[in-house]
């Protein structure tokens, strides 16, 4: 025999028997690896060089460990290794196939806590994965930010009566835990959270005493140190964890995982979905998209086309404004981060670094959020309690805008700076927002927010669905998206045109505009209030 074939729920095992098998797995491997672009210098003719970018592998979408001789494959890809174990000529007679049982389905007394009548396209939603779910293993909830995801699948799982666990980024662990606590009107104990070795190892403990919670919520940076653990690992007793990943949801008695966000971290959410092995696979997400088809072609491996549902189309109520700008920039100011091309965060820390522009960029800044924020709402009182999100690429900006925003309207509204280790609650209780797109640019609902400014140039489609998505259907106001773009900057010009294109079925109307720089009249002592 030349390999032992284990097929599971969502995954397939190979257990090569030689090492002649195992070089050809590296050519089977590579069909599942993603690419990057990397630059490069080259020598010209003579003395002179030159830059080219070239495509260098970026991820492997593999779980595997050469020690333990195992390679962990999503199921499907199960009839492209077929396909491929042929043309290299292995016959059925030469390989081993083990098939698991059809895995237990773990009840839990669980229920809706809230009283919501699901909205008529919800309700399909529900009904269709209850009922499905019991021949299908995995679908994807494919449905526009603010149309409750989460509400879906929490009145689904709630249904089925199954327990369940959620996998999801660090910074949304403790918004989950309180978003199933209200759902499902559970006590503190009856959610566990995932977040660090310890706690993975004390959830292993209870799952052996069979006194699993309820409820679970995985960090996806835990879950992600647990399975590179287990990769790296050349002998079992070096592993320090209670049991190996593909034993942990039968040992907690979990039947379904629920991916938030299914799109972010994506490739270490990808390995531990197939380490895992989930009976029952949920993905949440508005933009699992992307312009790179390899790693598209990765998104079809946990969630096939076929498995996505998606029952309603785009509701378009907000407005887009394209602001111009143009600064003065000095010649070795840096926008470029190496190999990986444009960076936002090296774009502000050049600001930063120089007085002048930071003056220059900060006076935009507040002219911007006079013209389409608070103009609007300072005498009105009808939108006296509306709020307004501004987005930046760097924590150091962040920072120094938030101070300036606290002097000139702190003390008539509630100014918050939202980033890593700030509090979610003072965040959704203050009414300027300062942050990051990966701090509030997804997952996160804003009650009462009509205005949205972004100051991140980029060309990534889920983040700028995701930014756009922040934004809510208000009946007092339409709402509105301005993100802001430098002249002089190309790869800002390039983005813009690209970010037209990607709204243009997706909000209203797009607006041009621009930054009347030398008419601009400063507000009063920002440079004291900067450079103090």
């Amino acid at each position: 025999m030349l390999f032992t074939l284990e097929i599971g729920r969502q995954n397939f095992k190979v257990f090569p028997k030689n090492e002649e098998f195992k070089k050809a797995l590296k050519d089977f491997n590579k069909e599942f690896i993603t690419y990057r672009k990397d630059r490069v210098r080259s020598k010209g003719r003579g003395r002179k060089s030159f830059f080219r970018t070239i495509l260098v592998p970026d991820k492997l979408f593999v779980v595997q460990n050469v020690h333990l001789g195992f390679y962990i494959y999503p199921k499907t890809a199960l009839d492209k290794f077929v396909k491929f174990i042929s043309e290299i000529g292995i016959g059925r007679n030469m390989f081993e196939v083990i098939e698991h049982e059809k895995p237990k389905r773990f009840k839990v007394n669980i229920g809706m806590g809230v009283d919501m009548t699901p909205r008529p396209y919800q309700k399909k939603y529900i009904d269709v994965m209850s009922k499905k779910l019991h021949e299908n293993t995995t679908f994807l909830v494919d449905l526009q930010t603010g149309k409750g995801k989460t509400f879906i699948s929490a009145s689904t799982i709630a249904k089925l009566g199954l327990r369940m666990a959620v996998l999801v980024k660090a910074n949304f662990v403790k918004k989950w835990k309180k978003d199933l606590m209200k759902l499902y009107g559970l006590d503190d104990s009856d959610v566990f959270v995932v977040s660090g070795r310890d706690s993975l190892n004390h959830l292993i403990e209870l799952g052996k005493r069979k006194e699993t919670p309820k409820c679970v919520v995985f960090s996806a940076k835990t879950m992600q140190s647990y399975i590179n653990s287990w990769e790296e690992m050349q002998f079992e007793n070096c592993f320090n964890y209670g049991c190996f990943p593909d034993k942990l949801l039968d040992i907690l008695r979990i039947s379904v995982i629920l991916v938030d966000e299914a799109h972010k971290e994506y490739h270490s959410i990808y390995k531990t979905v197939l380490s895992l092995d989930p009976t029952l696979l949920i993905g949440l997400s508005a933009t699992l998209i992307h312009k790179d088809a390899r790693i598209n072609e990765t998104y079809g491996y946990l969630y096939p086309d076929d498995k996505r549902l998606s029952f309603l189309k785009i509701d378009v109520y907000a407005k887009a404004r394209s602001v111009l700008y143009k600064l003065d920039l000095p010649k070795k100011f840096r926008y470029m981060n190496g190999g990986y091309g444009y960076s936002q965060a090296t774009f502000e820390l050049s600001i930063i670094s120089n007085r002048r522009l930071l003056y220059e960029f900060v006076s935009m800044i507040l002219w911007g959020f006079d013209k389409y924020f608070w103009s609007i709402i300072k005498n009105n009182e009808k939108l006296s309690k509306k709020k307004c999100l501004l987005f930046f690429g760097s924590i150091e900006m962040c920072t120094i805008v938030t101070k300036v925003f606290k002097h000139y309207y702190g003390n008539e509204k509630i100014v918050s700076r939202y980033i890593g280790g700030d509090s979610y609650i003072d965040m959704l209780e203050s009414d300027i927002i300062i942050t990051t797109p990966g701090s509030a640019g997804e997952a996160i609902d804003i009650p009462n927010l009509i205005r949205v400014l972004s100051l991140v140039a980029n060309d990534s489609i889920q983040q700028n669905l995701q930014m756009l998505g922040r934004l809510r259907e208000d009946p007092d106001i339409i709402v509105e998206y301005v993100w802001f773009w430098c002249k002089n900057i190309p790869n800002h010009v390039t983005y813009d045109k690209n970010r037209k294109n990607l709204f243009m079925n997706r909000v209203k109307t797009i607006v041009d505009d621009v930054f009347p720089r030398n008419s601009v009249i400063p507000k009063d002592n920002l440079d004291t209030v900067l450079f103090k």
